[in-house]
């Protein structure tokens, strides 16, 4: 492998040799040091990484920081949540997914509560939602339906959010017709899960973090996953909000 970076490199120059990677279960020495041999042999680089620079990007403009919910107080405490963009059990580092919906969904069918599930392992616990084209139409409409039938905490909108008028406004035209067209879902199963969201305190959902859901959590379609947990207030109660990563909680020393 020394062999043939070398011969390339010879051939086409430093440049014709790209780091393209992500970390899976690597810690950051084993990663990150990618980036010491490119430094040291002028090979080419790029900003970040193939997996969660969009998704992060979107994530970051609509609650400020990487960091979310306890997993362990979503499993205790929250109400019935969705995966937004991904199914549970699929990343390396988030195997303890499937086992928290197990138990959330015994404890929803306790209830005599489900939400709509869909296609892939999620779609296997029955209080999951795993929807199938989790677009910005399909957020934008959940938020239709908790500013419409009364769901909104405004008192927490007022407080922590910044523009929770502009944000009811845009979504009041986003009718199911508009959304069921794109997502796969019925109207129905939209409205369904929307009601069950905004009537469960300390609801918990968790957004993509795999690379092959790139593309369902770019910035415009991340951002309102959000919204969905501000928009109820949801982040008051523990357990409740919503989780993508938490290595925004660690302020780590990347200089070396």
């Amino acid at each position: 492998m020394a062999e043939q970076f070398i011969a390339k490199a010879r051939q086409h120059g430093s440049e014709t040799v790209w780091p393209y990677y992500y970390a899976g279960t690597m810690g950051l020495v084993q990663r990150d040091g990618i980036n010491r041999l490119r430094h040291a042999m002028k090979y080419s680089r790029w900003f970040s990484t193939i997996c969660v620079t969009l998704s992060d990007t979107g994530w970051i403009a609509g609650v400020g920081a990487k960091r979310g919910a306890d997993v362990r107080e979503v499993d205790e405490h929250s109400g019935p949540g969705g995966d937004l963009g991904r199914q549970p059990g699929q990343h390396p580092g988030q195997r303890h997914d499937p086992r928290h919906a197990r138990q959330e969904a015994r404890r929803e069918a306790g209830r005599g509560r489900s939400l709509p599930h869909r296609h892939g392992r999620a779609g296997r616990h029955p209080s999951r939602a795993c929807v199938p084209a989790p677009t910005a139409r399909w957020r934008s409409r959940v938020m239709h339906v908790l500013f419409k039938e009364g769901y909104a905490d405004w008192d927490y909108l007022r407080r922590y959010t910044d523009a929770p008028d502009e944000l009811a406004a845009h979504v009041a035209t986003r009718t199911p017709e508009w959304a069921s067209t794109i997502t796969g879902l019925s109207v129905d199963e939209i409205v369904s899960f929307a009601r069950l969201y905004g009537r469960t305190r300390g609801a918990a959902s968790s957004a993509a973090i795999t690379a092959s859901a790139a593309a369902a959590t770019a910035p415009p379609t991340c951002t309102p996953s959000t919204c969905l947990p501000a928009v109820t207030g949801a982040w008051k109660y523990k357990g409740g909000g919503a989780l993508y990563g938490h290595t925004g909680m660690y302020p780590i020393n990347r200089r070396r």
